[in-house]
């Protein structure tokens, strides 16, 4: 379903190679410069992020 969404919405067709891929290739580099940086890493995606959330503060 969400494979279908990304393709859709993006052009990119998602496979569990390259995601494997992206697990071996990218992601290491990604933690690599975090750890040296002294940051920590988050993974999230829109449907947890509201932007019309205000709590009523201006």
């Amino acid at each position: 379903m969400i494979q279908n969404l990304i393709r859709k919405c993006c052009g990119v067709r998602l496979s569990l190679a390259s995601v494997e891929q992206w697990l071996k290739r990218e992601y290491p580099r990604i933690r690599a410069l975090a750890i040296r940086e002294k940051a920590e890493t988050f993974f999230a995606d829109e449907s947890e992020v509201r932007s019309d959330f205000h709590n009523r503060r201006t």
